[in-house]
């Protein structure tokens, strides 16, 4: 019925979400991780990378429930709405799998350049009219 199917949509749409949400989080502490452990690669190939993948799997996972719901009307059968609903439920989860990695990488990107900064260490010279010295700054 409708209603189960709303329901189920409904919860599939909450998982996704949670499941992007949470992969967003674990990849924003692992770049901490790795800026710490000195294992920091380039961060704007993550940042433009995730910031293309993000919007292509949001935008995907509702181009693909619309696109294969607008023809379930002119079905004649229940074989053929369930083909419609198998393949749109398919590309929904495999559009959330790429929505998913794109906030991963975006965040690990963003998340590896602040872990940098904050661990960042600067020298300068340091005058003043009694002394001479080395200025070390940075987080250790």
């Amino acid at each position: 019925g409708s209603f189960a199917s709303t329901g189920m949509h409904t919860l599939a749409g909450v998982g996704y979400g949670l499941g992007i949400g949470l992969t967003a989080m674990g990849a924003r502490r692992r770049a901490a991780y790795s800026a710490y452990s000195g294992n920091d690669p380039d961060s704007p190939v993550f940042v433009v990378t995730g910031a293309v993948l993000f919007p292509v799997g949001l935008i995907g996972m509702g181009m693909v429930r619309l696109l294969l719901w607008l023809p379930t009307p002119e079905c004649m059968d229940a074989s053929c709405v369930r083909r419609y609903q198998d393949f749109s439920s398919f590309g929904v989860g495999s559009a959330a799998l790429v929505a998913s990695l794109g906030a991963g990488m975006l965040m690990y990107g963003t998340g590896l350049e602040r872990a940098k900064r904050r661990l960042r260490v600067s020298f300068a010279p340091r005058f003043g009219r009694e002394f001479a010295g080395l200025d070390l700054r940075g987080r250790f």
